[in-house]
């Protein structure tokens, strides 16, 4: 009867599951079972029941049972950094370099929030961890590590990586790994060096190495050396990662960014998803490389592929497929593209469907994007009249909705109100709402934050000709009572940076000279006065952060 109504299948199904069961109930198989069990229950054992009487853990059975296991320990139980530094304590950090490595990595990502599951373990994986002591003696400890053992060929790649992240600026341990990596002694694998571009990223960062630009092109040379020979079809992830990393300092190797154009035009079958396939169309673009079918070829993607191969039924409930950063990121590397290519067209469907969502309602849209994204909707060949109804929407909603357009910082307001400025929106309502809000904004970020700061905050506005403006008082009146709050703190430099802008911005009407002001300027007066008299301290103003807006001024001090 079963063969009759359902054919073959249901006795092809009843015989391979009494097969299977046949097979774990042979003596080899009811091994291999109970053998691979742990992998199961693993996740749910105390980490404490695995530690040795010296204080150290016991590796898992995967360790041993699957080669490159890479969980040598199974930290994955450990689930904060205070559980974490309490075992590497017990054994008073005496794991060779290759398992620090492995702490080094969990301490990583729970710093980053990799695997909280909850707002307790949120507060205890604060990017601060950095800041304690057991991070800069586990730091202390690899070093150490390093000059003992003196390993051949180890991961430095991994190691630069997670240092990363974990923001360790240490030039010690920085000049170890760069050693290592100009003598040749890393694991040349791909991963590795994909870690170590992402890793080394941190050297043009650094005081003690930016300015050594043949040390970093050394090191970046190498690196791009061994990727250049290693790369095959890995995953579109990786290909991100390499260009991400590269173009972030600028660098653009023609013969490796045409290989990995290669691999992404040759396997478009890969996974991947939007915002990694956006991160190298943006790579690219800043750089000026890839082939003008390599930019038409993304278009199609990201248009009939990712960005709106969505049932616009199912956006209510599933959220947008899409954000503003992705969007901006787009319009930006377009708008570099067709600088390179002048014959790049942009098709009817991607400029339409572009249109469409740079105007969603729904679209959270941060300053920040906003800035990047107002200059360069030409890049899509929208007419003028749709760019100026983009431009009337986006303000708008700055204006009618503030949730929706945060502000992340206070430099990207202030550009805002620049471009406003060079494209014929000073006398609109916008204006005049974007500057109050920037003044409100800058009371609330600048109470707290250091002088120098602050500072720096009114060194930009100038760059920008904001001080010349008559609304240059809306910004400054504030600001200008925090800093004065500050007076008996601040430093001779400052004292006299803040008493030169003062007066700039009272002689061009920017401040209006009240017999407050008159006395705040008599008084930095008075205290220039004095502390030019010592010739020592204005050669090292001269050579100081705000020189080129104080030597001017210093050149005709008398002398001591």
């Amino acid at each position: 009867y079963q063969r009759r109504v359902h054919g073959d299948k249901f006795p092809f199904m009843i015989r391979k599951v009494f097969y299977s069961l046949g097979y774990v109930l042979r003596p080899r198989g009811l091994k291999k079972t109970v053998r691979y069990m742990p992998i199961f229950y693993q996740s749910n054992r105390p980490i404490e029941e695995d530690l040795l009487p010296n204080g150290r853990l016991r590796p898992v059975p995967e360790a041993e049972w699957i080669q490159g296991w890479d969980d040598k320990f199974g930290l994955v139980r450990v689930r904060n950094v205070k559980q974490l530094f309490a075992l590497l304590h017990r054994a008073r950090f005496s794991y060779p370099l290759s398992e620090l490595l492995i702490f080094l990595r969990r301490l990583a990502e729970l710093s980053s929030l990799h695997g909280a599951t909850d707002r307790n373990e949120v507060a205890e994986t604060d990017a601060s961890v950095r800041h304690t002591a057991d991070v800069t003696l586990l730091v202390r400890t690899i070093i150490q590590k390093f000059r003992e053992e003196q390993p051949k060929y180890p991961q430095i790649g991994s190691f630069a990586h997670y240092l990363a992240q974990l923001g360790i600026d240490s030039p010690e341990i920085w000049s170890i790994l760069t050693e290592e990596i100009l003598a040749d002694n890393y694991k040349m694998t791909f991963n590795e060096s994909v870690h170590a571009v992402q890793g080394f990223t941190t050297l043009t960062r650094m005081q003690s190495f930016k300015n050594n630009p043949i040390l970093i092109d050394g090191v970046f040379s190498r690196l791009e050396r061994t990727i250049l020979v290693t790369i095959w079809e890995v995953s579109m992830d990786s290909y991100a990662k390499i260009v991400k990393a590269l173009s972030s300092i600028g660098r653009f190797p023609t013969v490796l960014f045409a290989k990995i154009e290669n691999h992404v035009l040759n396997n478009l079958d890969m996974h991947y998803d939007l915002p990694t396939m956006t991160t190298i169309l943006l790579g690219f673009a800043k750089g000026g490389q890839g082939s003008k079918a390599f930019y038409d070829t993304l278009q199609y993607i990201l248009y009939k592929g990712h960005m709106f191969n969505v049932n616009p039924l199912m956006i209510g409930r599933t959220g947008l497929p899409f954000s503003a950063g992705l969007i901006a990121d787009i319009a930006q590397a377009y708008s570099f593209a067709r600088m390179q290519h002048e014959t790049l067209r942009i098709e009817p469907n991607f400029r339409d469907h572009m249109f469409k969502y740079v105007k969603h309602p729904r679209l959270q849209m941060p300053v920040s994007d906003m800035l990047r994204l107002l200059p360069n909707l030409n890049a899509f060949d929208l007419d003028e009249p749709s760019i100026g109804e983009a431009h009337r929407i986006l303000l708008e909603r700055f204006v009618t909705d503030e949730e929706k357009v945060p502000i992340e910082s206070l430099y990207d307001i202030l550009g805002l109100l620049t471009w406003l400025e060079e494209n014929g929106y000073k006398e609109s309502g916008y204006f005049k709402h974007i500057l109050q809000r920037c003044r409100d904004h800058a009371v609330k970020e600048l109470t707290n934050r250091p002088t120098s700061e602050v500072l720096d905050y009114i060194v930009f506005m100038r760059e920008k000709q904001l001080l010349s403006s008559p609304e240059a008082a809306v910004l400054l009146q504030p600001i200008v009572k925090i800093v004065e709050s500050r007076l008996l703190q601040m430093s001779l430099e400052q004292i006299l940076f803040f008493h030169h802008l003062l007066a700039e911005s009272t002689a061009s009407g920017a401040l209006k000279p009240t017999a407050e002001m008159r006395k705040l300027l008599d008084y930095l007066a008075f205290c220039k006065n004095q502390l030019l008299r010592d010739v020592d301290r204005v050669s090292a103003l001269k050579a100081g952060k705000y020189a080129d807006l104080l030597t001017p001024m210093l050149e005709n001090q008398p002398k001591k």
